[in-house]
């Protein structure tokens, strides 16, 4: 990021018109100018910037014309692989949770912000940003998944015992309910009576969704890892 001086910055915040600068009440009365909406410049040279611009391309090209503030979302990271900070292992795109970074070239590095309030932080000039939140990947773990489908090897064939019976009746062109979402991500047990109808229609949902359930399965059985920040290689 272009470092900005309190005494260089322009308070632009329509707040309080006319104001020379703003006060951060809430964090210990701090004296801070906002020269462009979502960057914050303190008395004391921390810089704060609290938005990605997750759904406005105009604030991202602004911010990296005028504050060499490079947010990138996923897929302009063609040329680029990833690494995790703590281990120094590759990680895969599409294994990513978050879809939106903040790349520091000169660190050669991504962060990512929090759903709300995306702070980051720049101490000084030369150090390098801080995030008030991790990156998080997920890996599939094929152990814990086939595991997870031996468990409801019975419930897929009394559904299975089911659809035939009843000859499918539409079953295969209903959404999975709550109950069965449940039970399939861990929240609620598989159940074991087969006489109570509840745990029927269960089978018969997971039996009539097997692309659904295996997909369901696949993604709440994966490793999920954390990271600061990834370290970036351009090809």
């Amino acid at each position: 990021m272009k470092h900005i001086t309190f005494d260089e910055a322009k308070h632009e915040s329509s707040d309080y018109n006319g104001a020379r600068y703003a006060i951060d009440w809430d964090n210990g009365e701090r004296k801070y100018k906002e020269p462009f909406r979502g960057i914050r410049v303190y008395e004391s040279g921390i810089i704060q910037v609290s938005r990605m611009g997750a759904r406005d391309p105009d604030w991202r090209r602004y911010v990296f014309n005028n504050f060499k503030l490079d947010f990138r979302r996923l897929d302009g990271f063609v040329s680029y692989t990833f690494f995790d900070a703590n281990t120094g292992c590759k990680v895969l795109k599409k294994h990513l949770q978050q879809r939106l970074f903040l790349y520091t070239r000169k660190w050669g590095r991504v962060y990512a912000g929090k759903a709300w309030g995306d702070v980051f932080t720049f101490t000084s000039e030369h150090a390098q940003p801080t995030s008030a939140a991790e990156i998080e990947y997920r890996i599939p773990n094929k152990q814990r998944y086939e595991e997870r489908i031996a468990q409801l090897s019975e419930c897929f064939a009394l559904g299975e015992t089911l659809l035939a019976l009843k000859g499918n009746k539409g079953y295969g062109s209903h959404y999975m309910n709550l109950f069965t979402t449940q039970i399939l991500t861990g929240i609620k047990e598989v159940p074991i009576d087969m006489t109570q109808m509840s745990t029927q229609d269960f089978c018969l949902s997971i039996a009539a969704h097997r692309a659904s359930v295996d997909k369901t399965v696949e993604k709440v059985t994966r490793d999920v890892h954390t990271t600061p920040y990834l370290t970036v290689k351009e090809k």
